[in-house]
């Protein structure tokens, strides 16, 4: 039946080790979500501990003999996109799922990059700058290819691939990226939107991140501005800016209003995710700096003693963010005299 083979295409899709089954089935259409049952009882798919697989010789011959592509597979890759939640962080189904949408990169025809622009942003989730990188290019020269230069569909590959390189540490290139993506939005719309306010955030995080402090405040209360006109002011979408205004400001030492913007932040956020989130985690962090650049040490090591808790439950081990959590918490205990905690501290931050 029809039903069946869709899902056989799709489940050409599934990781090597397979994919939540409730996930793959809820993306199903009705018809399809029998068909499923049913190849499950035929041995053509398995499910075991709540994990769908398919055979790789099943997988092979549904290839071969279906010829699954991007068109056929469009409204099923959507349903188990529109399942993502960046605000319910669990790393297992995230990994899943950025496997998932690699494999469909690498084995559909995926024209316009898609799975490619998907795959790349849920790694960077990930904490894989490699993957990261890879798929997001990949999504960009697509685009580029099909639209040129100038075109909505690469306003966010362009954005995308900034933070895939600031990630990487070139900074230099995460700016020329990010400007790109605003300058290319702004050449092909003047609408006023909540995605031009991230456009600017994102131009003014990589400005901080390049030492260029006053101007990256420009492009972050321009940000600030366009957002409050779409947005109550302790709207959870607020979050993101206000914590970038409180990250610069404490890097020109205006104490004050770092804290006043970081906390805005914790509370925006705190509407929204789970206290072990990973974005708490940066905003518990965010506020540590700024007490230990106060001098209260105490508060400062409480703050990010909390974010690296969090991050040591939600991110894999070896994540770039559990070793700055480390090496900011040595840094306290250095301030303290405590240089034995310090360089323990140091030592796990240096591992990863």
């Amino acid at each position: 039946p029809d039903a069946a083979k869709s899902v056989l295409c799709y489940a050409t899709l599934l990781p090597q080790d397979g994919m939540d089954a409730e996930t793959f089935g809820m993306a199903l259409q009705e018809e399809e979500q029998q068909a499923l049952d049913d190849l499950i009882d035929h041995g053509w798919l398995t499910v075991k501990d709540d994990i769908l697989t398919i055979h790789p010789v099943v997988r092979l011959v549904c290839r071969e003999e279906l010829k699954p592509d991007d068109t056929v597979c469009e409204n099923f890759l959507g349903s188990v996109w529109g399942q993502y939640d960046e605000n319910q962080y669990d790393q297992e189904k995230y990994r899943q799922l950025a496997e998932f949408y690699s494999v469909a990169s690498d084995t559909l025809d995926d024209k316009i990059g898609n799975c490619a622009l998907v795959a790349g942003l849920i790694w960077y989730q990930l904490g894989n700058a490699h993957q990261t990188l890879k798929y997001t290019l990949l999504a960009v020269s697509k685009k580029e290819q099909v639209f040129g230069f100038e075109h909505h569909e690469l306003v966010s590959a362009y954005a995308n691939l900034g933070p895939a390189y600031s990630f990487l540490g070139d900074n230099r290139k995460a700016l020329e990226l990010h400007q790109k993506a605003l300058n290319t939005r702004l050449n092909i719309s003047t609408v006023e939107d909540t995605y031009l306010a991230t456009l600017y955030c994102s131009v003014g995080q990589s400005y901080t991140d390049n030492g260029d402090y006053h101007t990256a405040i420009g492009y972050l209360l321009q940000s600030l501005l366009i957002w409050k006109k779409h947005r109550p002011e302790d709207h959870p979408d607020l979050s993101t800016i206000y914590n970038n205004l409180g990250f610069v400001y404490s890097c020109i030492e205006e104490h004050k209003l770092a804290l006043y913007y970081f906390e805005k932040s914790l509370n925006a956020k705190g509407k929204v995710v789970p206290e072990n989130h990973p974005k708490n985690a940066s905003c518990y962090d965010n506020i540590g700096r700024i007490h230990y650049c106060l001098g209260d040490y105490q508060k400062a090591l409480y703050y990010r003693t909390k974010a690296l808790d969090i991050r040591e439950q939600t991110l894999p081990r070896n994540h770039p963010s559990i070793a700055a959590s480390y090496n900011n918490i040595s840094l306290i205990y250095s301030a303290i005299g405590d240089y034995n905690t310090s360089l323990q501290y140091q030592k796990k931050s240096l591992f990863i």
